[in-house]
């Protein structure tokens, strides 16, 4: 773990991109150099290895909390005691989505939204719900507000921050309108009202 440490403390980034290689029946987290950060979990190795079975051309990327994995090594005596949440996002041809968002729900794993994206890439989550909603607008001008705002100092630039953020928060209503709907007829369980 020292290693680890030492490498990390040279990372000046929020968060590291790493990749995931797979050794022996592994799959492994490490740095691009192939120095190895640590293992992923039985859930996700199960998962992963059925996708690269149907699959040949996918390219996992990890994207490391640095500050938290350097936290987490001080405070952990084991190795195994070392856990750390990573996001990782997944990369493949558009044909692959659809079988493998249906490996990942085999394995109750779901993806979700990424945080960062590779430049020039377009997202297509197969795990993400598109409902198209007749006659729906977003209330673009509920979320406006006034931007002629004449600041003379740096605490009244502060104070117009503050009020700028907490007029936005205010303003956020779309959770007030929202309805139910029926699920559709691919859901297993019963939704919860």
């Amino acid at each position: 773990m020292l290693d680890l440490e030492s490498k990390l403390r040279n990372i000046d980034e929020a968060s590291h991109r790493m990749s995931i290689l797979k050794s022996n029946e592994q799959f492994l987290v490490v740095f691009f150099d192939g120095v190895e950060m640590g293992q992923l979990n039985a859930q996700l190795e199960k998962a992963f290895d059925s996708i690269l079975q149907q699959q040949q051309h996918i390219d996992f990327e990890v994207l490391a909390p640095t500050r938290q994995i350097r936290e987490t090594i001080g405070k952990t005596t084991k190795e195994k005691d070392a856990i750390v949440r990573v996001n990782i996002n997944i990369y493949g041809s558009r044909d692959c989505a659809q079988q493998v968002g249906q490996q990942l729900s085999k394995h109750k794993i779901y993806l979700q939204r990424p945080d960062d994206v590779r430049n020039g890439v377009v997202y297509d989550n197969p795990h993400e719900l598109k409902l198209k909603l007749p006659n729906f607008q977003l209330p673009y001008n509920d979320c406006v507000t006034n931007s002629n705002v004449e600041v003379q100092t740096v605490s009244d630039k502060a104070e117009a921050f503050k009020k700028t953020i907490s007029n936005v928060y205010s303003s956020l209503t779309r959770g007030q309108k929202l309805i139910g709907l029926d699920g559709d007829g691919r859901l297993k369980t019963q939704l919860l009202l």
